[in-house]
């Protein structure tokens, strides 16, 4: 894809990986659970973890697919990109040129990496921000930010050496086998209760295909809950999988504002019951127990937000529920923890 100018959006992502010190990369990556346990997408989390173990940063810019390395140039430019929001302030949504290269100059100065920078920029442009134009812009006229040029191994369609398997597509083949296996089994329960030779025989529809359950199966995965939250909450509410407002509690008593008990912030509801929700509070500040809201941008945030493990309880009336925000597609709610 390319803009009316004619530069190559995806290649500028690739190349904004590529201006980030490696060492920094190499932490960013090493910083996240990468595990295959469903909550990263194959597609992303293998050219990952192949990184990892590899620690090629310009293999993987070059030949990973698109959708790891955005993922990766997202992460990358975090924290610049929060940070400019911080500066631009109600210019943030649409900021001029001035405005954005002044408040780059300002993360530039209080420490933010130029590489750091460049990865914010270019994921604007790809995200098509607003502002992307300027993006170009300073991309093109900075030299502390001009992004390095890729190596012809980035037109090459394949990750690895030739007669090996992608990982993606190893995982996708244990994952099938493993539905196969399951669903063998469960054929196979029924078998001690066949009727005797000599019954009657009622008319039956022809069994369908072994392959049609793993066909159907539901990608939405269900959050693990503990006893007392079953008991007290169900997982069918009408409110799950959405981002609300909330009402929610500090942890502690501010003491120059002991009035103030609580703030309204947005939240994931995972299940709820008749008076109340069950939520995980979402904020913009990472911890080691909160994940990124890949979608925080689509659900009208406006900067880098994080779900965070502990879940609440608040209270809610059908005739006055919290206001929406958006609802979670099945790829933001896999990654909950």
């Amino acid at each position: 894809m390319a803009d009316v100018a004619g530069k190559d959006i995806v290649a500028v992502l690739r190349r904004g990986i590529l201006k980030c010190p490696p060492e920094f990369v190499l932490q960013t990556v090493d910083g996240l659970n990468l595990r295959p346990n469903g909550r990263v997408s194959v597609v992303v989390g293998a050219p990952l973890r192949i990184l990892q173990q590899k620690r090629d940063v310009t293999h993987f810019a070059t030949t990973a697919p698109i959708a790891a390395v955005r993922a990766l140039s997202e992460l990358l430019g975090a924290t610049a990109l929060q940070r400019v929001i911080e500066l631009l302030g109600e210019n943030s949504d649409d900021p001029s040129f001035e405005q954005l290269a002044k408040a780059v100059d300002q993360c530039l100065a209080e420490g933010v990496t130029s590489g750091e920078i460049a990865a914010m920029l270019s994921f604007a442009i790809e995200e098509q921000f607003a502002a992307a134009p300027h993006c170009w812009r300073l991309l093109d006229e900075r030299s502390d930010l001009a992004l390095p040029e890729l190596e012809e191994v980035a037109v090459r369609p394949v990750m690895l050496a030739s007669h090996e398997v992608d990982p993606a597509i190893k995982e996708q083949r244990r994952q099938r086998r493993e539905e196969q296996r399951l669903q063998k089994k469960k054929e196979q329960r029924p078998l001690a209760q066949r009727p005797k030779k000599n019954s009657a025989k009622a008319p039956v529809s022809p069994a369908p295909p072994s392959v049609v359950p793993s066909l159907t199966l539901k990608t939405r995965r269900r959050l693990p809950m503990t006893p007392a939250e079953l008991a007290r909450f169900s997982t069918e509410h009408p409110q799950v999988g959405w981002l609300v407002l909330a009402d929610v509690p500090f942890d502690a008593t501010d003491p120059e504002i002991p009035d103030v008990t609580s703030k309204l912030r947005p939240a994931v509801v995972i299940a709820g019951a008749p008076n109340e929700l069950l939520v995980q509070p979402v904020y913009s500040k990472t911890h080691p127990t909160r994940v990124l809201l890949s979608g925080w941008r689509r659900l009208g945030l406006d900067r880098p937000s994080y779900v965070d493990g502990e879940r609440l309880a608040i209270s809610w009336n059908v005739n006055e529920p919290p206001q929406r925000l958006g609802r979670l597609n099945d790829e933001e709610w896999n990654l909950l923890a």
